[in-house]
């Protein structure tokens, strides 16, 4: 993949999944992962890779028990991308939370 959005995209979501269904180490390496990806998106300007790669982040904090760290960073990440209008974004990141909440 030689176009830069596209190979961020693809490196957060084979993250994700690997932060979701991975052992502690593996979710340890897809959290600095999805990290860099959003670093690299901000510096790129790709504002909708950096809010998936905070959608991917706070989804493997809830999943690995730093529930409220999850929380915090979906509940900002709704109001970042509301505000911007990627509402479907914003529409996952209130999802997740809310599925958090469920199964306490």
């Amino acid at each position: 993949i030689s176009d830069p959005e596209s190979q961020l995209s693809f490196k957060i979501s084979a993250a994700r999944v690997q932060g979701l269904a991975g052992a502690s180490d593996a979710q340890s390496r897809a959290m600095q992962t999805l990290q860099q990806c959003r670093d690299q998106a901000a510096k790129g300007g790709f504002l909708a890779q950096q809010m998936e790669a905070e959608l991917a982040l706070g989804e493997i904090e809830i999943a690995t028990g730093k529930t409220d760290a999850g929380r915090t960073r979906l509940q900002a990440l709704q109001k970042q991308a509301s505000s911007q209008g990627y509402l479907l974004l914003a529409r996952q990141a209130t999802t997740a939370r809310s599925q958090q909440s469920a199964s306490k």
